[in-house]
Parts: structure tokens; C-alpha cells; sequence
């Protein structure tokens, strides 16, 4: 019985030291990764997309083109978008405020760029930011920061669009025309880039 309780109790001193350890060395240990600040976001509008539905985008990259073709499904308490024409499974499951990765500014797969969920929240006069940071060796290091504004409505192939400027210190503005109504992506206009809705 007495071997029996020093055992325990060995064990007992050993994970604590492990969690000891863990909590006072955490920083020397931590992984890298990417940190997203988001200034408050008011959506006025839940996610449009339905099953069912087909979105192709003709993309002229660099002198080069190419179809990009999106597909949406039921998935289990949520939406599915998936990316066509990969040997992997790609896609998003998007609940009704258009979440997936707890971030407003972006989706948890960058391939899916015909939804973000911050196009819920497009009106006339909207303004929004967001900060990325990279966590290493226990600090944060800034690495940009995106501006989003409304400029303008406009009629753009037959549907009401709200075209977003999206803007960093590091670059050449990004311009994108929002549905108004379906709030998905009807085109991408950038510096070596150009992405419509077929």
C-alpha cells in the first residue's frame, strides 16, 4: 500500500511540474502563428447563399487565365462552400452570420473569395479596419493593417453593388463590387489582377 501512495504521488509531483512548466516556459515554446485584430462589426444582414447554388469566376492573373468555380451545400448546422476542381476536399462551413473561423475579415480557407464575412455588414458610408500580427517566441509583431470603406453604389451587370476599397500602407488598393443583395463577390479588381463573377 505504501508503494502504491509513493507511486501516486510521484506522479501527482510530475504533472504538476510538467503544468508548472508549461505555464512559466509557455512563450519559449509557443508555435508561430497569425493573430487577427478586428475593430467592432455591426452586420445588417444574415448569410444569403443556399444550398444548391453554383458561382464561376473568370480570373485574368498576370497575362494569365483561368476559371474558378464554387459550389454550396448543406452541411451539418451550417452552410457549405467548396472550392471545385481540387483532388482535396476545400471549402468553409459558414453558419448564419457568415462564420467560420471567428474572424470577420477573412474565412478559414483563403481559396474561398467569393464570401467574407464582413459583406454583411456593407451599407452606404460603412468603414472598417483589421490588424494581422505574427505570435513568436512569446511576443506579437505587427505585420499590416487593412481599411475597408464603401465608396460608392452602383448598378454592375444588372445587380445593385456596393464597390469596397480595401487598403494597406504596403500596397496598391484592392477594389471589390459586393452584391447588395446576395452580399457575395461580383468582381476583384487589384494591381496584375481582375476576378468577375461569369
Amino acid at each position: 500500500m505504501r508503494q502504491h501512495t509513493i507511486a501516486i504521488a510521484t506522479i501527482v509531483i510530475i504533472v504538476g511540474m510538467i503544468v508548472a512548466s508549461s505555464i512559466i516556459f509557455k512563450p519559449a515554446f509557443d508555435n508561430p502563428g497569425i493573430v487577427i485584430k478586428e475593430a467592432p462589426l455591426q452586420k445588417n444582414a444574415d448569410l444569403q447563399l443556399k444550398p444548391g447554388e453554383t458561382y464561376q469566376y473568370a480570373a485574368l492573373m498576370n497575362q494569365s487565365s483561368m476559371n474558378i468555380t464554387y459550389e454550396t451545400w448543406q452541411g451539418d448546422g451550417c452552410l457549405v462552400v467548396q472550392l471545385m476542381g481540387t483532388e482535396n476536399f476545400t471549402g468553409v462551413c459558414l453558419d448564419r452570420y457568415g462564420m467560420d473561423s471567428g474572424y470577420d475579415s477573412t474565412v478559414s480557407d483563403p481559396a474561398i473569395i467569393m464570401f467574407r464575412p464582413w459583406m454583411l455588414a456593407l451599407k452606404e458610408g460603412w468603414h472598417w479596419n483589421s490588424s494581422v500580427y505574427i505570435r513568436t517566441n512569446g511576443g506579437i509583431r505587427h505585420v499590416s493593417d487593412t481599411y475597408y470603406r464603401v465608396i460608392r453604389k452602383e448598378n454592375y451587370s444588372g445587380r445593385e453593388a456596393f464597390i469596397v476599397e480595401l487598403s494597406s500602407d504596403d500596397g496598391p488598393p484592392e477594389y471589390q463590387w459586393i452584391d447588395a443583395g446576395k452580399r457575395i463577390l461580383l468582381r476583384m479588381s487589384g494591381n496584375g489582377y481582375d476576378i468577375r463573377l461569369e
